[in-house]
């Protein structure tokens, strides 16, 4: 018994388990050719008197089953957060990140580190969000 559990131990070894990667054919890009999930752009958070869009979001464009284009759209802080003034996959980076822009498939920002400064960072939006099936974006682990 011992020899069994020891030999699946080194056979599941050899298969390695990870995250999704920026080579994903569903990665979310701002590229305008038409594909699973494209033409992204950032929306900034609104607020009126009846309603509220929350957070920054990325909006992109996405097939619908019915060959149809649609719409949709996945909050920044769903998928990104800020560790110690860089971005990285996480939770919540617009708690303590401001003045984000994105510039081609790069999510720029300035975020706060542990001593309080501002500190500029990117990252690359295809390795964060992905069109997983149709209406939605998710993010990458």
């Amino acid at each position: 018994m011992k020899k069994t559990l020891l030999y699946t131990a080194l056979v599941l070894g050899l298969f390695p388990v990870g995250y999704a990667n920026a080579g994903s054919v569903n990665a979310c890009t701002t590229d305008n050719t038409p594909g699973l999930c494209w033409g992204c752009k950032l929306q900034e958070p609104t607020s009126g008197f009846f309603s509220s869009s929350g957070g920054w979001r990325l909006a992109c464009t996405t097939p619908g089953f019915d060959g149809e284009d649609y719409h949709v759209s996945k909050e920044i802080d769903d998928c990104v957060e800020n560790r110690e003034g860089t971005m990285g996959h996480g939770r919540g980076a617009t708690q303590s990140c401001q003045n984000f822009t994105l510039e081609g498939n790069e999510l720029h920002a300035d975020c706060r580190n542990g001593q309080g400064e501002y500190l500029h960072t990117s990252i690359d939006i295809s390795r964060y969000f992905e069109w997983p099936s149709f209406w939605t974006i998710s993010c990458v682990e």
